[in-house]
C-alpha cells in the first residue's frame, strides 16, 4: 500500500484530505508543520507528500531518495 504524507497548517484541510485519501485506500500520515513532516518522513519516507507551498511553517519537505 502506498504511504502518503499530508502537510497543512489548517487542521480541517489536513483532516479532510487525509480522510479522503484513506478512504481511497492509501496509508496516510499528516503533519501541521514542515518541521513535523521532516521528522515523520525521516522515520519512514512517504511515497508522496502533499503540501501547499504556503502551508505549515514554510519549511519544504525534502524529496524521497
Amino acid at each position: 500500500m502506498q504511504r502518503l504524507l499530508v502537510v497543512d497548517d489548517e487542521a480541517t484541510v489536513r483532516e479532510l484530505l487525509s480522510e479522503a485519501l484513506r478512504f481511497a485506500g492509501f496509508t496516510v500520515e499528516s503533519a501541521a508543520t514542515g518541521a513535523e513532516a521532516v521528522t515523520l518522513a525521516g522515520r519512514e519516507p512517504p511515497d508522496l507528500t502533499a503540501q501547499r507551498p504556503e502551508a505549515g511553517d514554510g519549511r519544504p519537505v525534502p524529496p524521497r531518495h
